[in-house]
């Protein structure tokens, strides 16, 4: 194959011939650009081989100068490019070794990185040992735990029987004539008085659909004050309503209150009802008042005519559906017999 050299006349010294190898085209390429070396000595191309120093070109077929002559396959270059031969320049040892260079091992793409990966490794120089970092795992140490505690049994729900309905008579029962005869005297017999309110009572009960009341066994032993807390749980009771337990707080309110002839005030903070009764000699004689006596044309000074907020208030303050502690009061006014309860919310 022809090919075209072009060499450059203004050379000045010639590199070592260790550099030879440099010049070698690595390509199979047969149409690849012959390499040129500027230097004394021999020049590889890919079709033919020029002796610098002897200034002859050995190639495979015709050549072109840069002027444009045609040259044979064999000629004297000195007759055109007259060069002196350079003195090669003399090798120099390496004074020291070569630095080490270190390699990373290429390392995969996050997307297809394994979960469990080996370590990296670097190619280290020799002498030297590559540092494995030991991995930080974080250690969980779980809180201390106290051992079971064993809840007490739950205990078993209570029956309560269901709330009677109550509500309020249409119209007041003014007492029987023997209740106003025995309790309503100048002189009154207590027993003879407690017996005909209790049947006034019994029978106010029955036409509400409610059995008689049930007193405790010790009611007639006890304090006026107990009586009147004793009586107002027994209407509760025969009602579905929880009874309400005295309490010596309370009481003293009370007290207080019918010494001064009129209603208890109960504590701050707490919801509260109370009653009050002056000439009713006996609690039994004062329940029969409060609880079917109490409306229009009745003696609640509270109840002037029909549809009053007052009329039933004392009814309503014993049957009420919460529960909790009551206290009662008993004292004379005006030489008359005053009567008090209160009765306080979750006490």
């Amino acid at each position: 194959m022809d090919f075209v050299m072009r060499i450059r006349p203004h050379l000045h010294r010639a590199p070592s011939t260790a550099s030879l190898s440099r010049s070698v085209d690595r390509k199979s390429d047969a149409y690849a650009k012959p390499r040129m070396m500027n230097f004394s000595g021999v020049v590889v191309g890919m079709t033919g081989v020029a002796l610098l120093g002897s200034a002859t070109l050995i190639g495979s077929g015709a050549g072109t100068t840069a002027a444009g002559t045609t040259v044979p396959a064999a000629v004297n270059l000195s007759a055109l490019y007259p060069l002196a031969p350079l003195a090669p320049k003399p090798r120099v040892a390496a004074s020291k070794p070569a630095p080490h260079r270190m390699r990373l091992s290429p390392v995969p793409p996050a997307s297809r990185r394994p979960r469990a990966m080996a370590a990296e490794t670097l190619a280290m120089p020799s002498g030297l040992q590559p540092h494995t970092a030991t991995p930080r795992r974080a250690v969980f140490t779980p809180p201390p735990t106290s051992p079971p505690t064993t809840a007490p049994p739950a205990p078993p729900p209570t029956t309560v029987p269901a709330p009677h309905p109550t509500p309020n008579p249409s119209s007041s029962l003014a007492p029987s004539q023997a209740f106003d005869d025995t309790c309503f005297v100048a002189s009154v017999n207590v027993s003879a008085c407690d017996s005909a309110a209790l049947a006034d009572i019994d029978q106010a009960r029955a036409d509400e659909g409610i059995g008689p009341m049930e007193l405790p066994g010790n009611f007639y032993s006890l304090s006026t004050e107990g009586q009147l807390i004793a009586v107002a749980n027994a209407e509760r009771a025969g009602r579905g309503l929880p009874a309400m337990s005295e309490n010596s707080t309370l009481n003293a309110l009370a007290q207080k209150a019918a010494a001064a002839g009129t209603d208890p005030t109960g504590p701050s903070g707490y919801s509260w009802g109370s009653i009050y009764a002056l000439g009713d000699p006996t609690a039994l004689a004062a329940d029969y008042s409060w609880m079917y006596d109490d409306g229009p044309a009745s003696p609640n000074v509270d109840c002037p005519k029909a549809g009053s907020p007052g009329c039933w208030g004392h009814r309503d303050n014993i049957l009420s559906s919460w529960g909790g502690e009551a206290g009662a009061g008993v004292s004379s006014v005006d030489g008359r017999v005053s009567l008090t309860i209160l009765f306080v919310e979750n006490y």
